[in-house]
């Protein structure tokens, strides 16, 4: 059992100062626990699993010999920010903000302004799949360490590097590559001829790209629409650029 000042200082962690401050995030759920005890380049400070986790994965924890304390039901209620969920969570250490380098032989995504951190973690889900394995925010854009981000990436923020930077910055310094953008107006995405590499733009979910960011695209390209509504959400509208950026791509 955990004591109080323990409890206290793990749950503490579910804010972002905290996070900040400790350079320490959470991962909850059955899941990305048990890929994340099979990542080893991730540094955990601390494993809380349930006997139910513990259980199920005793030949994962024997094989990486973890160290863990066992959960009372009460203890992960308060530490999780799930409504249900039987495994535990993991303390986990920051990785560096290390700059992604952006490639021509595939697509790295940026996206400018993102708030919602279910739509972030959807969409490094989203890049896991089709195998676009580097994304750069710009600084306002929500934080990847978020508790919603991660578990809504299912995992995949384990293998999807993210880098937080003035984004018109990083854009004018990858000059030389295709910047396309996801816009209301623009080429047809699914008409128009793509490069097999370069940087894919995202914005906001309510004004789209900025205009800072817009001055650095090369290819403005849009989804076109058939029917009444009035736009997609960003992580819907990412699941079918990244469709049809895998048909050049890989």
């Amino acid at each position: 059992m955990l004591s109080k000042n323990r409890l206290k200082y793990l749950k503490s962690l579910q804010q972002k100062k905290n996070r900040q401050e400790e350079q320490l995030f959470l991962v909850e759920g059955e899941k990305p626990l048990a890929e994340l005890m099979q990542a080893r380049q991730w540094r955990v400070v601390f494993w809380g699993l349930t006997p139910f986790f513990v259980e199920k994965y005793a030949h994962l924890i024997k094989t990486y010999s973890v160290e863990y304390e066992l959960l009372t039901a009460d203890e992960l209620h308060q530490l999780s920010t799930l409504e249900y969920q039987k495994a535990g969570v993991a303390v986990v250490s920051m990785p560096a903000n290390e700059p992604i380098v952006a490639k021509p032989e595939n697509y790295t995504i940026a996206l400018d302004n993102i708030q919602d951190p279910g739509n972030l973690g959807t969409i490094l889900r989203l890049a896991d799949w089709y195998g676009f394995p580097q994304v750069v925010c710009s600084p306002d854009c929500v934080e990847v360490y978020n508790p919603k981000t991660i578990v809504a990436s299912m995992g995949s923020f384990l293998r999807v590097s993210t880098y937080y930077t003035d984004l018109p910055a990083y854009l004018a310094q990858y000059a030389s590559l295709p910047t396309l953008g996801a816009l209301m107006e623009g080429e047809n995405l699914h008409k128009t001829s793509l490069p097999t590499g370069g940087i894919l733009v995202l914005g906001n979910e309510g004004h789209g790209i900025s205009p800072a960011v817009q001055a650095c695209l090369t290819l403005p390209l849009t989804i076109p629409r058939f029917g009444g509504a009035e736009s997609l959400n960003v992580a819907m509208a990412t699941a079918v650029f990244l469709d049809r950026l895998a048909e050049v791509a890989h």
